[in-house]
């Protein structure tokens, strides 16, 4: 089997340990561990220091010197943690990043049997986890969350297995937008570091938003409740009858697409509560609810135009006091902004007035934000399509804003507002009886939401449209590489890697540490 080469391997760990886009700063416990300060260095000094480390811990044939790596440091304890840590690090930024979660696995593995894991060490594991995940195949994560789960269990106080659990469904959740809201990381801002400063509920209260957030963009729904769940067990200062309504209430909703009764009354509940725990949170979670259930069409809580506007609104007030200007409330006026333009066609003229004069209020947000970053713009010119086809009337307008939208989105390879253009283009196609045209975007959105991920909305889909549940048909009769997915051949390889590294790592209680880095090395491609 090819080995990496040692150049190849120097280059990787070099650009790590001189990294200057957030992982610089993770990085430091490790470079400590070598006596390494690169703050006090300029980059030949730097890259003298790691030279001298790398002649220490990797041969002329690219192979990782344990003992050379192991007497680098002081204490048996900081071996471990040299170790397991930089083990980490190789592979985050290897030729291979799908083994990334594995070779995780390795480190925590031998710091649980050397009993180093402590506290801060298992926050950064985590931390690259979610790096970790974020490049490569986040199945493969599931020999990480067995570890995880035999380390929140037999080795650290409860206080602390909370923080290690909720790091690591933030990580999931990180995932998720990490690696399909952005594949390269670009955006990261958008993803579910959204937060609840509240203390010990931070992560839970981050997972639940990044939940919300995946909702509105109509993601694998049902994946994802169970996550919710375990992050509310996070929220330590608000929780018991009014989360348990509303989880429980989402995942029959989102389950069985029904469960409208239910949702209703969990609305209604909530508002209704004694809200002297943290008023605020419980208000919050009540419009969200509540904005869930219009924007997915999962119940019919606002059913007039009049409805939907003062919904909006409310909502609008609510999320704006708890999240300021985070990434949620930008998400809120795009998503509104889209459905006050539907709620406008159906609306008598004094509601058309108001519902004029909040959308033209969050299309100039929108627009604003367009301006600052172009990550926007496909949102700016999806909404300015909306208004064009409904409002307007201007056919050709539409058509070219449309058009636009999905050209920006392409660009910035934002896979679910791909699929969410083509779809909202392909209703207003079907509005204007052109259903050729229709069926054609309509594809395209359902191959993008196919891409996404975004099963039930699929289903949503194909009970809703004749096109696409006759091509939901046909494609699950036909090889699903066309759909640009990976071929058979892959797919075997990255079984068998699995397998041959799952043996070698839980094969035996007491896994040989070279033997493991030996076989994880033998499948990683030097591009």
């Amino acid at each position: 089997m090819e080995k990496c080469s040692t150049y190849k391997i120097r280059a990787v760990v070099s650009s790590l340990l001189l990294d200057g886009n957030g992982i610089y700063n993770n990085c430091n416990s490790i470079l400590s561990l070598f006596d390494i300060d690169i703050g006090n260095q300029n980059q030949s000094e730097n890259e003298e220091s790691i030279n001298k480390v790398l002649d220490k811990i990797v041969d002329g044939n690219g192979n990782i010197n344990i003992d050379s790596l192991c007497q680098t440091v002081a204490s048996d304890e900081e071996q471990m943690k040299c170790y397991a840590l930089l083990n980490m690090c190789f592979y985050a930024y290897m030729y291979n990043p799908s083994l990334f979660a594995l070779s995780v696995t390795t480190a925590l593995r031998i710091m649980l049997n050397s009993n180093a894991l402590t506290p801060e060490i298992s926050g950064v594991a985590v931390f690259y986890c979610t790096v970790g995940i974020g490049k490569g195949d986040w199945s493969k994560i599931k020999l990480v969350n067995v570890l995880i789960s035999e380390c929140t269990t037999k080795r650290f106080h409860d206080h602390v297995a909370e923080n290690v659990r909720a790091l690591y469904f933030h990580a999931l959740l990180v995932n998720h937008f990490y690696v399909k809201r952005h594949k390269n990381g670009r955006n990261h801002k958008r993803i579910a570091y959204m937060g609840v400063e509240s203390g010990e509920a931070f992560y839970g209260c981050a997972s639940m938003l990044g939940f919300i957030a995946d909702l509105f963009y109509v993601s694998d729904l049902n994946a994802h409740v169970q996550h919710l769940k375990e992050a509310f067990n996070f929220i330590t200062k608000f929780k018991t009858t009014v989360l348990r309504t509303y989880v429980d209430s989402l995942e029959i909703a989102i389950n069985t697409l029904q469960g409208k009764t239910l949702l209703k009354n969990a609305v209604l509940e909530i508002k209704s509560m004694d809200q002297k725990n943290n008023p605020s949170l419980s208000s919050f979670f009540s419009c969200v609810i509540e904005w869930i259930g219009f924007t997915l069409n999962l119940v019919d809580i606002s059913s007039t135009p009049e409805q939907i506007l003062q919904s909006i609104l409310d909502c609008e007030s609510e999320i704006n006091f708890s999240l300021q200007n985070h990434v949620m409330s930008k998400i809120f006026t795009f998503i509104s902004a889209i459905k006050l333009i539907q709620a406008y066609r159906s609306a008598v003229d004094d509601v058309k007035i108001r519902l004029s004069t909040a959308i033209t209020r969050f299309e100039g947000k929108i627009s604003q934000w367009a301006k600052l970053n172009a990550d926007y713009k496909n949102w700016k010119y999806l909404v300015k399509a909306e208004t064009a086809a409904y409002i307007d009337k201007n056919i050709i307008q539409a058509s070219a804003m449309y058009n636009k939208a999905i050209k920006y989105a392409n660009e910035g390879d934002f896979t679910h507002e791909v699929a969410l253009a083509h779809e909202l283009f392909a209703k207003y196609q079907y509005s204007c009886n052109n259903p050729d045209d229709a069926d054609r975007s309509m594809t395209q959105s359902y191959l993008a939401y196919k891409k996404w991920g975004a099963y039930a909305k699929i289903a949503m889909m194909a009970s809703e449209n004749e096109h696409i549940r006759k091509l939901e048909e046909d494609i699950q009769n036909k090889d699903l590489n066309t759909l640009g997915t990976d071929t058979i051949n892959q797919k075997v390889k990255d079984i068998k890697i699995d397998e041959s590294i799952a043996k070698a790592i839980f094969g035996k209680a007491d896994a040989d540490c070279t033997a493991v880095l030996s076989v994880v090395l033998q499948n990683v491609r030097a591009e």
